[in-house]
């Protein structure tokens, strides 16, 4: 203990264990001096301090706490015990102050205790309120602590975070939101914020700040403390009153969004700060020391290579140079390892309104015209260069949009190789393709469509994935006037859905069959848009071609170019499946894929897509009793 607090304990075991008869004063600056000085930023009054002392006292004093027991049942002073202690001559007035400061609705600002959470009211759960004079106090814990400058802090999920000190003494902003993916620097931000101000700063994590009590346990000890509280949002997915968080505690919020954020924190003069990732060359320095501590190495493109691919935080590149040592041999760690390392650190959770997508397909099986293939190439370059020219040269200062995101619309018929580009992109870039689920993604309620599509964007900006819309036209197609209420709704959905692309920082993948109804607001935010045209003749060529497997027994009637110039209307996906489902009807029938078992598949795939074949000789391709027909003709 220090030695005002020896002190002002022996003045409470004087009062309280020794009372005197004389008339001097019972509150003395000696009693209060170590309160007054702790809670003198909170402007607790005289009276206020002694009643935190005397309830303190038990703490320190086996005597006091004895005495107390004794007296009231329980080891806290009692509204009785503080009023016969503290107030010796009758005095209405000062009693009535008394009562108020012990009352749950006096704000701090006048004096109260209850309500700023430094007083607790001692009673045993599920039981009935004492009478008002036999109501017990004790202190809160984080006030407790402070005073007895226990080390650490006492709140769960709190922590101290170091800021530069200053001259300054007043906040001029008490409020500040540092909008950015988490690893950023974010919480950095926010202390240099907070030294500006000439406060300290103490963080909440994301879990605890759902916590009411938390939240004003916190609070608290920002106040004891003249610190900034800084809270970190997690994933919450709207913006939500800070329940337990006073007007008056300068406060930082760390998030994904800043939309939204201001208004929880009003009264407050709010500013707002963005964070990026690292720039590419800075990520290359961290991975190099990263590795040299972990006693890895390898080359400087793979370095830089995985550097440019993966905007990992300097916390994250450390956790994916462990992964990488626990796969290397011999300390050297593979290009391939280091990108699969990093992709595991960047992967993110979309289930429920999206799937990652299979990457197997590669650039050899795309059959596209050749100026399609470059505008793809382009793209995937243009991706994976992104933060070099965004960043390093400086063109994310050049436009309007806040993200530093590409945006590729793919338009074509169903089955000329939307889906398998994307694919191959995401797999020569390293990234998750995550195709998103239109169905878990709208909602019939109101404001349940936003919140899932601000989730799709938050997760794969922060896990480096590419984002595809299938179908892309069923929710960026184009404004409509409003009739009703219905109409209304669907246009805030388009607005929203365009401003978080234009705020995405990952790259994302429009497909739709009808182009022209996409609004256009969304066709200008485009870097690319590629036309998938039905194959011609050298392209479905090539498609039957590599539709089968070395491995396939194919016969000796099977000829790639003849089945091209026979079967005109299919696209890459029908002979794919055609390819197939030959396989399968081979398999159960002579053992070899045929032309008699391809025009079968094809005919099949045919009638799928509502279109009626000539009827074929009759066969059993497939073994079947009885052949197949479809209207009296057998397929």
């Amino acid at each position: 203990m220090t030695d005002d607090l020896t002190r002002a304990l022996a003045a409470a075991e004087a009062l309280l264990l020794r009372p005197s008869k004389d008339d001097g004063p019972p509150i003395t600056p000696t009693l209060i001096a170590p309160v007054a000085a702790a809670l003198q930023p909170l402007g607790v009054c005289p009276l206020g301090c002694a009643v935190v002392m005397l309830a303190l006292a038990p703490e320190l004093s086996p005597a006091i706490a004895h005495t107390a027991t004794r007296n009231t049942g329980a080891p806290w002073p009692t509204y009785a015990l503080l009023l016969g202690t503290l107030i010796r001559a009758p005095d209405i007035m000062t009693e009535r102050r008394l009562a108020d400061i012990l009352s749950p609705g006096l704000p701090l600002a006048q004096g109260g205790l209850m309500q700023a959470g430094l007083l607790v009211e001692v009673r045993a759960p599920d039981t009935p309120a004492p009478p008002w004079a036999l109501r017990a106090f004790r202190l809160a814990e984080p006030l407790r602590h402070h005073l007895l400058a226990l080390p650490g802090v006492a709140v769960a999920g709190l922590t101290r975070i170091t800021t530069a000190g200053s001259d300054a003494h007043t906040p001029i902003i008490s409020g500040h939101i540092v909008e950015g993916r988490a690893g950023t620097g974010r919480t950095a931000r926010a202390a240099d914020w907070a030294g500006r101000s000439g406060l300290g700063a103490l963080r909440l994590d994301a879990q605890a700040a759902r916590q009411p009590d938390a939240v004003a346990a916190a609070a608290l000890t920002a106040r004891l403390e003249r610190a900034a509280l800084v809270i970190d949002t997690g994933s919450m997915p709207d913006p939500q009153p800070l329940v337990g968080l006073p007007a008056d505690v300068p406060t930082a919020l760390l998030s994904e969004r800043a939309k939204g954020w201001p208004a929880m924190l009003a009264p407050r003069l709010t500013q707002v700060a963005q964070t990026r990732p690292a720039a590419a060359p800075d990520r290359v320095a961290e991975w190099q020391r990263s590795l040299d501590a972990a006693g890895l190495t390898t080359t400087a493109k793979a370095r830089r290579d995985v550097a440019e691919r993966f905007r990992l935080s300097h916390a994250a590149i450390a956790r994916a140079t462990q992964r990488a040592a626990a796969l290397s041999e011999n300390a050297v760690a593979s290009p391939e390892t280091l990108a699969r390392a990093a992709r595991a650190e960047a992967r993110g959770d979309l289930d429920g309104v999206a799937d990652r997508v299979a990457l197997q397909p590669d650039w050899n099986d795309l059959v596209l015209p050749a100026g399609a293939r470059t505008q793809l190439e382009d793209f995937t370059n243009a991706v994976a260069q992104r933060d070099r020219v965004f960043t390093s040269w400086g063109f994310a200062g050049k436009g309007a949009a806040k993200g530093l995101g590409l945006t590729a619309l793919f338009a074509g018929i169903s089955g000329t190789g939307k889906t398998m580009a994307a694919a191959v992109i995401a797999k020569t870039l390293g990234f998750d393709l995550w195709q998103v689920n239109l169905a878990g993604l709208v909602s019939k309620y109101v404001g349940e469509t936003e919140k899932n599509l601000d989730r799709v964007f938050g997760t794969a900006g922060a896990a480096d994935a590419i984002l595809f819309f299938d179908e892309a036209d069923a929710l960026f197609g184009k404004r409509s006037e409003v009739r009703d209420s219905h109409d209304r709704y669907a246009n805030i959905e388009t607005a929203f859905l365009l401003q978080r692309l234009e705020d995405h920082d990952g790259p994302v993948i429009l497909a739709t069959n009808l182009a022209r109804n996409i609004d256009a607001a969304f066709l200008r935010r485009l870097f690319v848009m590629v036309e998938f045209p039905a194959p011609d003749l050298p392209a479905r060529t090539a498609l039957w071609a590599g539709a089968f497997p070395d491995a396939a027994p194919l016969a000796g009637d099977v000829e790639p170019e003849a089945l091209a110039r026979l079967h005109t209307t299919l696209t890459g996906g029908d002979i794919r499946a055609a390819a197939l489902e030959a396989a399968f009807l081979a398999a159960a029938g002579n053992g070899q894929i045929d032309a008699h078992t391809l025009d079968t598949a094809v005919q099949r795939q045919m009638i799928k897509r509502g279109r009626l074949p000539s009827a074929p000789p009759a066969r059993r391709a497939n073994g079947a009793g009885r052949a197949p027909s479809y209207n009296g003709h057998a397929i």
